[in-house]
């Protein structure tokens, strides 16, 4: 059991690292954006508006992105929690299996 309360102890502290990462993605993002309409304007003189309508579809469609990912993960994870129980449940078994064969052989 006690593997299992560090491997969700470290995918929580992953998930709070992950979010400060989406902060600062999205500030690429806006900085990006703004980079490449200048360069847009500067090349073709045509105008690149990004209207804030349009920025906030982009969160939102990152925001539907992450939450996939996520339950992929929480599912990956859950996985991974209940095949260490298993793994603890048969080293339990083989230990009793192995006691009372050793039991049975010196009768």
């Amino acid at each position: 059991m006690h593997l299992a309360l560090c491997s969700v102890h470290i995918f929580c502290s992953v998930f709070f690292v992950y979010d400060l990462r989406v902060v600062e993605m999205c500030k690429t993002f806006q900085t990006s954006v703004r980079e490449m309409s200048e360069r847009y304007f500067s090349r073709l003189r045509r105008h690149n508006y990004v209207t804030p309508t349009s920025y906030l579809e982009l969160i939102l469609t990152f925001k539907t992105l992450l939450r996939i990912k996520r339950n992929e993960v929480d599912t990956a994870r859950n996985r991974y929690i209940v095949g260490l129980q298993k793994l603890e449940f048969a080293a339990s078994q083989v230990i009793s299996s192995s006691n009372t064969l050793n039991i049975a052989l010196f009768l």
